[in-house]
């Protein structure tokens, strides 16, 4: 028991803000299992060494190809203007969800992006969004 109690003193810790609050939920709030499982995420963490989960990751962290795939994307969000035309159709439709890829199978819709038919490496395109008020 000491064993799993301690794997969950070091899983908890890797979160920020703690507070009482946050180790209760942890430790009795999501069960049991919540913390039963550490061992496997630190099983995980030294699979995965010598690349360490930094939470919030930049452009920088990621690998030469995937911040290639992701520039390219990006350019085409903003030369097609994506954002704009998504928010103004988001306006007229209190709850909408658009597709342009659903289990890797190309989707036609009002708004046609070819860049997001084409299939990358990193990046999924099965973009979608659910607006409500």
């Amino acid at each position: 028991m000491l064993f799993y109690v301690l794997c969950g003193v070091y899983d908890v810790s890797r979160n920020c803000n703690i507070d009482g609050q946050l180790l209760y939920r942890y430790f009795f709030g999501n069960g049991v299992p919540t913390w039963a499982l550490s061992p496997f995420n630190i099983l995980m963490d030294i699979v995965t060494l010598p690349y360490i989960n930094k939470k919030i990751y930049q452009l920088q962290d990621l690998p030469s190809e995937c911040q290639a795939e992701i520039k390219e994307i990006l350019a085409v969000v903003e030369a097609e203007k994506v954002v704009d035309e998504i928010s103004s159709r988001a306006e007229k439709i209190r709850r909408s969800m658009i597709f342009f890829k659903w289990y890797g199978k190309n989707i036609e819709n009002f708004y046609t992006v070819p860049a997001f038919h084409k299939d990358y490496k990193y990046i999924r395109t099965e973009v979608s969004q659910l607006l409500s008020s």
